[in-house]
């Protein structure tokens, strides 16, 4: 174990001298703004459990975006959806490993561009809720919906042009500030676990002499219409 210990002490210590240290400003590296607790092996271990975690994308957004037909042609006038048309399926089959190459090169792209211009932790790659909204909604499972696939698509490439055009004059900062910071509050505590809740609960109001809470109006010496409920988490 010790052994261990020291052969990986030394691949991190030898990574972090080199130019590929200094670059992503790992400890130990020497740069002024190093940072502290990221060595190679720790964010190699990272980026493998993030891929672990993301890779079922590869094969789920191509068999998703497929079921629109993409480019395939239904000629069938009995038969809208081309279920039974082997040479469709042929079409469709091909479209969808098309569908799987381009997401795992678009996502490994972009994840490799954004961490080097960046040197942030953070992978990339595409939405299942836009994809699904866009192959059953938009466009409709083999091309039954109102919109054609390479429209569609048309829509989809202007959209980013916009995106960015809205992000160089400063517009997308604008339209965060516009939400109310009690709504992003709420989005970050949404998920956020109560703190201390496994201890017991003290409902306010001061404490009688047996160290339990008493309700404002028995302190007053009025009568109490304590809920039951309350009584049970002012108890200790």
């Amino acid at each position: 174990m010790a052994a261990t210990q020291q052969y990986t002490r030394a691949i991190n210590e030898y990574v972090a001298k080199s130019t590929f240290g200094r670059v992503f400003r790992l400890q130990g590296c020497g740069h002024e703004k190093e940072i502290l607790g990221t060595t190679f092996l720790t964010e190699l271990r990272a980026g493998v459990t993030t891929f672990a975690t993301m890779a079922y994308i590869i094969a789920v957004n191509g068999s998703i975006v497929s079921q629109s037909g993409g480019t395939c042609i239904c000629e069938s006038a009995s038969d809208p959806t081309c279920l039974k048309d082997t040479d469709y399926a042929r079409c469709v089959l091909d479209i969808q490993r098309d569908l799987i190459t381009t997401t795992a090169t678009i996502s490994e792209l972009a994840s490799f561009v954004f961490g080097f211009l960046t040197n942030l932790p953070v992978a990339l790659a595409p939405g299942m809720g836009l994809n699904a909204y866009f192959t059953y909604q938009v466009v409709g499972f083999h091309g039954t919906g109102p919109v054609s696939y390479r429209l569609a698509l048309t829509a989809v490439f202007i959209e980013g042009f916009i995106f960015a055009f809205l992000f160089l004059i400063g517009m997308r900062q604008w339209l965060v500030g516009v939400i109310s910071s009690s709504l992003k509050d709420r989005q970050h505590s949404r998920h956020r676990p109560l703190p201390h809740a496994d201890r017991p609960v003290h409902v306010g109001g001061p404490r009688s002499h047996h160290g339990r809470a008493e309700h404002p109006s028995r302190a007053r010496g009025l009568p109490s219409q304590v809920p039951r409920r309350v009584r049970r988490l002012s108890e200790p």
